[in-house]
């Protein structure tokens, strides 16, 4: 009986081993490399300024910021904002009547047209600026403009 047994179990054995494959792995030896590679997507948030209301005589009136809240930016490119205003405030009862407005950088003075960010944080700051002769040949009425913003991911320069 015990050489039955010991058949049955080495049958058994057998029948088990072949239904396992085994592979050799060769190793060369020496240093061995693996890459880890990953892709961050380019994102950025531009914030820029709301509506406002402009007070009467007021010659200079704070416009808010452009700034560049947020960004992954690859290290060769820019968002950049461009401002699409006409500088005339037109009155609402007669387009004919109108007030010339500049936008104006408030660090340097000068008109702002267009920006390039390209680190998060950096921002212009905006003044609305209307000359005292506008506010002096200026009639009565409400006035108003819609500026644009234009937003794009460009080369840096």
């Amino acid at each position: 009986m015990k050489k039955i047994i010991s058949l049955a179990l080495a049958a058994t054995l057998v029948t088990a081993a072949a239904g396992i494959t085994a592979y050799a792995v060769e190793y060369p030896g020496g240093t061995q490399n693996a890459v880890i590679t990953t892709s961050v997507a380019p994102t950025f948030t531009v914030v820029i300024p709301t509506d406002t209301t402009v007070n009467f005589n007021s010659t200079s009136t704070d416009f808010g910021a452009v700034s560049l809240d947020s960004a992954q930016i690859a290290p060769d490119k820019a968002v950049k904002v461009e401002l699409n205003a006409s500088g005339t405030l037109k009155n609402s009862g007669d387009n004919a009547k109108t007030i010339a407005y500049t936008i104006n950088n408030k660090d340097v003075g000068a008109e702002f047209t267009e920006a390039t960010y390209k680190v998060q944080g950096e921002h212009t700051d905006l003044t609305i600026d209307i000359a005292q002769t506008e506010w002096d040949a200026a009639f009565a009425g409400d006035y108003s403009d819609t500026v644009s913003f234009n937003i794009s991911y460009v080369d840096a320069q």
